[in-house]
């Protein structure tokens, strides 16, 4: 992914305001947690990749119908701050979409994908010559890594989970 070995590579573990506010739909994560959580210690459980309709755009010249490539990620998620059994480690299931990357690189992916932090800052791309959002997450024992830049951060939802079994319907194939 570059030159840092997985295990060396810092993520950063919060994530600034000023980013968080250019986040859309930055409100529900910030409702539910009483600000941006760091994502300390989440699991990955989900990665949706979609390709968009680039090609499509290009022969019809339609633009203003383009669909970006996309991955959707699904987080658990928990105020590590708190224990289990305290109101305030509210366990809930994130679940966030990048579109329009720069630069993309995943490395592992596993039967459990947790995860130090999610780190967003921005990052200028000479290729495109704009900022855009650099996104970072991994770095644990059980390696699963990925590092990319994208334009646009969406939070999809944010479900709290109920017990029992909350996480079955995250197992399950579909």
């Amino acid at each position: 992914m570059n030159d840092i070995s997985w295990q060396h590579r810092p993520i950063p573990k919060n994530t600034a305001s000023e980013i968080v506010s250019m986040i859309e739909r930055n409100q529900l994560l910030i409702d539910r947690f009483t600000d941006w959580p760091s994502f300390h210690d989440a699991e990955v459980l989900k990665l949706t990749f979609e390709r968009g309709n680039h090609l499509e755009i290009i022969e019809t010249d339609a633009w203003s119908k383009r669909i970006p490539e996309s991955l959707t990620a699904s987080f658990y998620v928990f105020d590590w701050r708190y224990g289990a059994e305290s109101p305030p480690y509210r366990e809930t299931i994130v679940t966030i979409r990048f579109e329009s990357f720069g630069r993309f690189g995943l490395d592992g992916f596993n039967y459990q994908n947790p995860i130090i932090g999610l780190g967003i800052t921005k990052e200028y791309s000479e290729n495109l010559k704009k900022e855009l959002f650099a996104v970072d997450w991994g770095r644990t024992a059980l390696p699963h890594e990925v590092s990319f830049t994208c334009e646009r951060i969406v939070i999809e939802s944010v479900e709290p989970i109920t017990w029992p079994n909350p996480l079955a319907k995250w197992s399950a194939p579909n």
